[in-house]
C-alpha cells in the first residue's frame, strides 16, 4: 500500500471533524471526511449517531454533484461491511471520487484493508498514513472495544507537585487552574462515561457534566457512581442534570434503591469483590450497553482499584505548582499498590503540555 508521511491541511480538517464527534457516536468510531476539488473543500462530513450516515456519506451529500472527480481525505478507512448502513466504499464509487487519502486502517476485521482494496480495484488511487498518529488516537477506544469487547479506561486526576489531591482536611477546590478545568470538561465531552466513587460524590457533590461551549445543549456522558452500599444522597446535584446517572452497587437496601430511582437514577447491582463492587462486571455491563470509553475521575480508592485490576489504559495527570504536604493528605491513586518498585505501573508515549500555570502529562499504560 502507498504510504504518505505528515498531515496535509485537508487531512488536518478531517481529523478535526473526527474529534468533534468523540463521545457522541459509540459504539461506532468517530470519523471525519473532506472532499476536495480544484484545491478547495467542496464537502465535509462527520459520523452521525448509530443508525445515521457515516462521515463519507455526509461529505458526499454536502458536496452534491461536485463529489464527482473529487479527492477524499478521511480519518479512517471507509467501511466494507453492511451494518445499520451500507458500506461507505460503495457510496464513494457511486459518487465518482477520483482519489483518496486515508489516515489509518480500520481495525474492525469486517473491513481491515478490504475497503482500500475495493477502492483500488475500482481504479481509485489510494494513499495511506496522512495523519495516522492522531487518527489512531481518535479511534483508540473503538480499537480496544473491537479487539477485546471491553471499554477503554482513562484515569484523570489533578494533583500538587508533591502528589496530593487535597489537604489533610479534604480541601481540594481548586488545585489546578481554570484553564485546566476547562480542558477537563473537553476530555469529559469526548468520553462515553464519567466514572467516580461514591466518596467523591458525597464530598464534592459534583454536577458531573461536560460543560463546554459545544456541549451545553448536546448529549452528556453517562454518569456512573460506584457505590457499594448505596450511600449516594438522593439530593445529589448530578441527579438533577440532563443525561443518565447509573449507580453501580453490591449491597443496597430496597428502600434506598427506590429512593434513588425516584430521583431518576438507574440502580444496578453487581457482585461484590473484597470491599467493593466487581469492576470487571461493571466493565462487561458497559460494553454490553455499547459504551466504548470510560473516564475515571476518582477518588483515590476507585483509581487504586482500577490500577490494581490493571484496567487503566491511559492517564491524564494535571499537575499544579503547589506543595500541599501532610502525611494524611491523599494521593490520586490509593489501594494496595505494588510491594516492589519493579511492579509499579509503567507509562509510555508520554506527552507534556503547559496549560495556564499547570502541566498536563498524558500517557498510556504499558501492558
Amino acid at each position: 500500500m502507498d504510504k504518505v508521511i505528515g498531515n496535509s491541511i485537508f487531512m488536518t480538517r478531517a481529523l478535526e471533524l473526527a474529534r468533534s464527534s468523540l463521545g457522541k457516536v459509540s459504539p461506532n468510531p468517530s470519523v471525519g471526511a473532506v472532499l476536495v476539488k480544484d484545491g478547495r473543500i467542496v464537502g465535509e462530513g462527520v459520523t452521525q449517531p448509530p443508525g445515521g450516515p457515516h462521515a463519507e456519506v455526509m461529505a458526499i451529500n454536502s458536496a452534491g454533484d461536485l463529489a464527482a472527480g473529487a479527492t477524499l481525505y478521511v480519518s479512517l478507512e471507509p467501511c466494507a461491511h453492511y451494518g445499520k448502513t451500507p458500506p461507505c466504499m460503495e457510496a464513494l464509487i457511486a459518487a465518482g471520487i477520483h482519489s483518496a487519502f486515508v489516515a489509518t486502517i480500520d481495525p474492525d476485521p469486517r473491513t481491515n484493508g478490504k475497503g482500500i482494496e475495493f477502492l483500488k480495484s475500482e481504479g481509485i488511487d489510494v494513499k495511506i498514513g496522512d495523519g495516522s498518529e492522531e487518527a489512531e488516537e481518535i479511534i483508540e477506544s473503538f480499537t480496544k472495544f473491537t479487539m477485546t469487547q471491553q471499554p477503554f479506561f482513562s484515569a484523570k486526576f489533578a494533583m500538587s507537585l508533591d502528589g496530593k489531591i487535597a489537604t489533610r482536611t479534604g480541601s481540594s477546590k481548586w488545585i489546578t487552574s481554570e484553564e485546566s478545568r476547562k480542558r477537563s470538561h473537553v476530555i469529559r465531552s469526548q468520553s462515553d462515561v464519567i466514572m467516580i466513587g461514591v466518596g467523591t460524590a458525597i464530598a464534592d457533590n459534583p454536577l458531573l457534566t461536560a460543560r463546554t461551549s459545544k456541549n451545553l445543549d448536546s448529549k452528556q456522558p453517562l454518569r456512573l457512581i460506584v457505590d457499594t452500599f448505596g450511600r449516594l444522597p438522593t439530593n445529589s446535584r448530578m441527579l438533577k442534570q440532563a443525561g443518565r446517572t447509573i449507580v453501580a452497587s453490591s449491597e443496597i437496601n430496597s428502600s434506598t434503591k427506590r429512593s434513588l430511582q425516584n430521583q431518576g437514577a438507574d440502580v444496578f447491582e453487581f457482585p461484590r469483590v473484597n470491599e467493593g463492587v466487581d469492576l470487571y462486571a461493571v466493565a462487561n455491563f458497559l460494553a454490553a450497553e455499547g459504551f466504548t470509553s470510560v473516564l475515571a475521575e476518582g477518588g483515590s480508592s476507585l483509581l487504586g482499584s482500577l490500577f490494581n485490576c490493571k484496567m487503566v489504559d491511559k492517564v491524564y495527570a494535571f499537575i499544579a505548582p503547589l506543595v500541599i504536604g501532610g502525611s494524611g493528605a491523599k494521593s490520586p491513586v490509593g489501594g494496595l499498590g505494588p510491594k516492589d518498585l519493579s511492579e509499579a505501573t509503567t507509562m509510555t508515549k508520554l506527552k507534556y503540555e503547559t496549560i495556564g500555570n499547570d502541566f498536563l502529562v498524558t500517557g498510556y499504560i504499558k501492558k
